[in-house]
Formats: structure tokens, sequence, C-alpha cells
């Protein structure tokens, strides 16, 4: 029987969506907390936008920044209370940037050895459009990438179920 390896940290990026928490359950469940060194939780505010020319007041674009940084707190907080019984070493972070690099870089810098995220599961089209952020830490992370996704519904079948068959 192979041992675990000491020492590992790991790194759970949360945005407080459904599948993040999935994510943190999964860790939560699978994880030997004996071999483990630490755990980070990592909520990011991604920088705001208006779209061009709008004219927006200082005091909206200071309720938006607010109401960001109030979403990340709730999306690390709600990973940390599914985490604090369970894991002993769980630290919070952050950070101010775009998701994937800021996952990338605080990786980097906390020397993941694993990174856990969850999947919006919002299919190629969608994602091509509008980007991946799970796809863009997959395949610039410093280490291997956990990715977290919906399990698939099973197919219904068509077919009537009779007395015999219930």
């Amino acid at each position: 029987m192979t041992q675990p390896v000491r020492g590992k940290r790991i790194l759970i990026a949360t945005d407080g969506s459904p599948m993040a928490m999935e994510s943190v359950r999964l860790v939560r469940d699978l994880i030997d907390y004996d071999s483990i060194e630490s755990i980070t939780i990592l909520g990011v505010i991604e920088p705001q936008q208006s779209p061009a020319f709008t004219a927006v007041s200082p005091t909206l674009w200071a309720e938006l920044a607010d109401a960001a940084k109030e979403v990340a707190e709730e999306a690390v907080g709600g990973a940390l209370a599914e985490l604090q019984d369970a894991a002993p070493n769980v630290e919070t972070r952050i950070e101010h940037g775009w998701a994937a690099a800021a996952i990338v870089d605080t990786a980097k810098q906390i020397q993941a050895d694993l990174v856990v995220m969850g999947s919006r599961g919002w299919g190629e089209a969608r994602a091509l459009l509008l980007g991946s952020v799970s796809e863009d830490v997959l395949h610039s992370a410093p280490c291997p990438v956990l990715i977290v996704r919906r399990q698939p519904v099973p197919k219904q079948s068509s077919e009537p179920t009779t007395a015999a068959q219930a």
C-alpha cells in the first residue's frame, strides 16, 4: 500500500456558484487531511467594466465594487464553512484581477500541488464566445487542475413501465 505524499498544498478557487461549492465538498470528502500541508480558498474580484460610451457615476462604481467584494467574501466564507470542521490548515484569500490569471498567479505564489475548481458547464458555444476560466487555468496552471463539473442527468426511458417491471 502506498503512503500519501506529505506536504501537499491545495488551492480551491470559488465564485460561490453551485459547481464551485460542489468542488469544495469533493475536496472535503476525498482528501486525507493528515497528508495535506495547507488548503487555500481563493475568491477573485474581477474588474468592473462599463459598456463603451456609457457614463457611470462614481457612486454607482463604488456600489458595484462593494457588491463584488461582498460576493467574493460570501463565496470564500461559504467554502470555509464547508471545510472548517474537516480541514485543520485552511487559509482564505481574495484577489483582484481577471479570474484565470489570479488563480494561476496564486497557484504559483503558494506553490500549489493541485488546483480545484468548478465548471460552469456553459457548453462549447458560449465558452467560445465568452472564454472559459477553467479551461484557461487548466492550460496555464503550474500544477494539476481538478475541474468538477455537473453530473449528467440520466436519460429517461421512452418505453412505458408495466406493472411487472415496477
